[in-house]
């Protein structure tokens, strides 16, 4: 099969590349209008999670510290 997808060697390709090859894909999926929703479970916990923070800015941290907190580049 010439079009077989080599399931090896995409998980060989190193995290930022399957990374790029993931927007790919999903931005595909977008564009074909066949991207999943959010649900409303999900945007409401965004919202009361925001809400929370609005009100209590001490309980979050920066985005320099996340990156720091998580080994992020």
């Amino acid at each position: 099969m010439a079009n077989a997808i080599d399931t090896k060697q995409l998980l060989g390709l190193s995290s930022e590349e399957r990374l790029k090859l993931l927007m790919l894909l999903w931005n595909s999926l977008v564009e074909e209008g066949k991207a999943p929703g959010v649900s409303e479970a999900a945007l409401d916990e965004a919202e009361r999670r925001a809400t929370e923070l609005k009100a209590n800015p001490e309980l979050g941290i920066g985005l320099d510290e996340l990156r720091k907190q998580r080994g992020w580049k």
